[in-house]
């Protein structure tokens, strides 16, 4: 197969909302696409599900978030006290600070409850954005040149519900997505001659509600990391927005996203919810064969 008819594959994030991009990744499998990727890019809970499709267990995976984090993930009960904790965060060990997201334990579930065949992982480049804590700079790392686990670690350490960073290569990183959830020029420039499809879990654009979220999440990571954090956070849902624009309108792109009816949000725990989600993936990752069939792969 020819080098320039192959895809480029990103996969978004949005903590439990990932579920929808997992049900994608199912069908993706299913229709066993991985001869027609050259590489895959993800971030946040795209980058939890991505080796589970690079290794073919995207079932497995995905069932994690039905029955594996929907309690002892999610701890919304240490906010109001975490909260109190990042205002004074410079007098607070970090190891005594309460997060809302329990990152070892869904790091426990990948290595031993439902453990990922990292032995598989590399037959595709596989890379994933994280966020520099020094320089407030996205990066991609390629999940070859260091440890997986501490790879996947960096990318769900999202402020402000974690005050956590991962140590890799001697910088410290957490979630690649506060600064830009998607980041679609960025490929473009690198990919110009490629399809690249984009599987987002939002549901079309950004509501009143979800910016006031965004200002709160804000504060709170500027108490945490800088001034900077909060900027980043208050320019965030439009950088998507103008990129699921971009999606649309760029014929070279395929863009799969959750459907405004999807019911899950990033904090949902709902298994019925979740699996109705999921669902939805699989059905829009049908889309796939559209692209596939045009161009004659």
């Amino acid at each position: 197969m020819s080098n320039n008819k192959k895809i480029i594959l990103y996969l978004d994030g949005g903590a439990m909302s990932g579920v929808f991009c997992a049900g994608v990744l199912t069908t993706f499998q299913d229709l066993n696409i991985y001869p027609h990727i050259e590489a895959v890019y993800a971030a946040s809970a795209g980058a939890f599900n991505a080796p589970y499709f690079l290794t073919r267990q995207s079932r497995l995976g995905s069932s994690i978030y039905w029955e594996n984090l929907t309690k002892d993930f999610i701890l919304p009960w240490n906010l109001p006290l975490g909260i109190l904790q990042r205002i004074f965060n410079k007098r607070i060990p970090k190891d005594r600070i309460k997060n809302v997201i329990d990152v070892d334990y869904l790091l426990k579930i990948a290595k031993s409850v439902k453990p990922l065949d990292t032995e598989k992982i590399g037959q595709i480049p596989f890379y994933v954005k994280v966020l520099d804590v020094k320089t407030s700079q996205d990066k991609y790392i390629l999940a070859d040149s260091c440890n997986i686990f501490d790879l996947l670690r960096a990318s769900i350490c999202v402020a402000p519900y974690t005050f956590e960073s991962t140590l890799i290569n001697k910088e410290y990183y957490i979630d690649g997505t506060i600064r830009e959830p998607i980041g679609l020029r960025y490929l473009l420039d690198k990919y110009s001659d490629k399809r690249i499809v984009i599987v987002s879990n939002r549901r079309g654009n950004s509501k009143f509600r979800h910016k006031i979220k965004s200002f709160l999440e804000g504060i709170m990571a500027w108490l945490m990391y800088g001034k900077g954090f909060y900027k980043m956070f208050m320019e965030r849902d439009k950088l998507a927005d103008d990129d699921i624009s971009l999606a649309k309108n760029n014929k070279n792109v395929l863009l799969i996203h959750a459907p405004d009816d999807c019911p899950v949000r990033p904090s949902t725990i709902n298994e019925k919810k979740l699996k109705i989600a999921y669902e939805m993936g699989k059905k829009a990752g049908l889309r796939i064969k559209d692209l596939i069939n045009i161009d004659r792969f």
